[in-house]
């Protein structure tokens, strides 16, 4: 899609990752848009590291080719992480990041100032330009619009109204300031210090190490090895002030006294002393027409790396709604509506398990922390265990089943359907596309159909038809195209045997109708419960948004009007 014309452009206020992905998706899903920067050039500092899974498969939604490939390229791919305490020989632990479902069993390390360099590229290409030394001086936010004053790099002022702002602008938003609002919490109560180093010695190069020492938990995060984050927890805060920046000599006895003596620290890049926030803004949405995402939403530790990623993701899920609403083509009540209701939990949650991560790291008296290291090594060998830390720290278990979204119907035959809950993200299933001769060359991912952009509207036979199933499937297939439009991409999907064949009836397909995707291994239909003929709505972010069984399109219609503007009244 190309921008729109015409129309006065969406602002985006602050250019750092979660403003520079919210201006992208917002160009990519077709809405117009400015982005503004205060700042008259990018970060020139790594900040922060981690792309988890869950933020790269919604980047890549974001382009045809791939959003998430120039970032998977050019960062360095962490298969785990070890936890290690003094008196315990060996690994106290080893997390596996493979357990991840996720076509992404890695975390991604690559410093802010290149994500955002990225970022800015990708969001060029679709038209967005960076105005930066653009200071963003008040604002007036009304129903029907926002008013902005903006001083630019040359001193000059300028009135601007826009159809919506949305406020990425980090922890100290000039937005949120300029609208007087609260953003309760408190100061998470130790001092830290963080150094990007030469490590060498006996640290692995591929994985995260966690040392739970008893003076602070000290970590190291492979940039690009020899190059880690050394971050490390001082103790409680003392005073009002952050502590002072460290000096090399500082981390290399810090890292002796916690990591042993081996390992060697040099070349230093970046050295800093910090405190850290806890605070949630009491809504995303605090006017009709401004949203707020990102650290101008929620700051909390950067235990776990949760901080960007859940920015990303804000900026992704508002996008894809706003963008629909700006041209025209999206319900707003529904919609724009659903974002706090469906991002204000995550910051939340983030907050708590971040908090969670740092209170248990330092643990004080050697009694709690005697009985942490057993926990820790007795849990952390437990699959289940793991896969559920793993998936908390990827995003993939992230969820949406009290959004506004999320809509089920159940016949009276089907309260036993079972299967994913309606606002959980879709499974990346591998189908057959059963018009291809070759099961090799027709082999589709489940998650690049989502780079179509669109609803997802998935068309479940249950089993190898007959006609007539299929001729009640296409019918509300073209129902839906008639109805919404290009906003809904219908597909059929069905059984096949492993070998992608399907009879010539599925294969030859006529013009108007759906295409037939086969589900070869069955786990697609065992995962969403479409033991019968199933109607599923998959969000343009890939999550589940409304299920029907058995496959009617009267409750379908009534959810997507809900949702989407019928095409005859765009």
């Amino acid at each position: 899609m190309s921008p729109t014309t015409g129309r006065s452009p969406i602002l985006v206020v602050g250019a750092g990752p979660v403003g520079l992905t919210a201006a992208w998706a917002l160009a990519r899903r077709g809405a117009s848009v400015r982005l503004v920067d205060r700042s008259r050039g990018r970060a020139d500092t790594s900040r922060a590291l981690v792309l988890w899974s869950r933020t790269l498969e919604v980047l890549d939604a974001l382009d045809e080719r791939g959003g998430a490939e120039t970032l998977l390229a050019a960062g360095h791919h962490v298969t785990g992480a070890t936890v290690r305490a003094p008196g315990h020989p060996g690994d106290l632990a080893r997390i596996e990041f493979d357990r991840v479902e996720s076509r992404y069993r890695f975390a991604t390390i690559l410093p802010q100032s290149e994500i955002e360099r990225l970022l800015e590229e990708r969001a060029g290409e679709c038209g967005v330009r960076v105005e930066r030394g653009v200071e963003l001086l008040g604002l007036d936010a009304r129903d029907d619009l926002v008013e902005v004053r903006l001083r630019g790099p040359d001193g000059r002022e300028e009135d601007v109204r826009a159809p919506w702002l949305v406020a990425c602008d980090g922890a100290h938003s000039t937005v949120r300031h300029a609208l007087g609002l609260s953003f309760p919490g408190e100061p998470e109560p130790h001092d830290w210090w963080l150094a990007d180093v030469d490590v060498e010695g006996a640290i692995e190069p591929d994985r995260a190490t966690l040392c739970l020492h008893p003076a602070g938990l000290l970590g190291f995060f492979p940039i690009e090895p020899p190059l880690f984050r050394v971050i490390a927890i001082l103790g409680r805060a003392t005073g009002e002030e952050k502590p002072d920046d460290p000096r090399l000599d500082e981390i290399r006895l810090l890292v002796a006294e916690r990591a042993g003596a081996d390992l060697r620290v040099s070349r230093p890049r970046w050295l800093a002393g910090f405190r850290v926030q806890e605070r949630l803004v009491e809504n995303y949405r605090p006017s009709r027409r401004v949203f707020l995402a990102g650290d101008a939403a929620h700051v909390h530790s950067p235990a776990g790396g949760q901080g960007m990623n859940t920015g990303m993701q804000d900026a992704c899920n508002l996008a894809w709604k706003l963008a629909l609403v700006a041209r025209g083509r999206g319900r707003e009540e529904a919609l724009l509506g659903s974002y706090d209701l469906e991002r204000r939990p995550v910051g939340e949650e983030a907050i708590d398990h971040s908090g969670l991560l740092t209170r248990m790291a330092s643990l004080p008296g050697t009694f709690g922390r005697t009985i942490r290291d057993q926990v820790v090594s007795i849990v952390g060998g437990l699959a289940p265990i793991q896969s559920r830390a793993v998936e908390m720290l990827a995003g993939t278990g992230i969820s949406y089943p009290r959004s506004p979204l999320s809509g089920e119907h159940r016949g009276a035959m089907a309260w036993v359907m079972g299967g994913l809950e309606c606002g959980a993200r879709m499974p990346d299933a591998t189908l057959v596309d059963l018009s291809a001769g070759d099961d090799r060359a027709g082999r589709v991912q489940f998650q690049d159909l989502l780079r179509e952009g669109r609803h997802l509207l998935l068309l479940f036979a249950a089993e190898l038809p007959g006609d007539d199933v299929v001729a009640h499937l296409d019918e509300i297939a073209g129902e839906a195209r008639e109805r919404y439009g290009e906003e809904v991409s219908p597909l059929l999907v069905v059984p096949s045997p492993l070998d992608g064949s399907a009879p010539p009836a599925l294969r030859e397909r006529p013009p108007s109708a759906p295409r037939r995707l086969g589900d070869p291994s069955g786990l697609l239909h065992l995962a969403v419960g479409a033991g019968a003929p199933t109607i599923l709505l998959v969000r343009p972010d890939g999550h589940l948004g409304f299920r029907a069984q058995p496959a009617d399109d009267g409750p379908l219609r009534a959810h997507l009007d809900r949702v989407l503007v019928v095409a005859t009244e765009a």
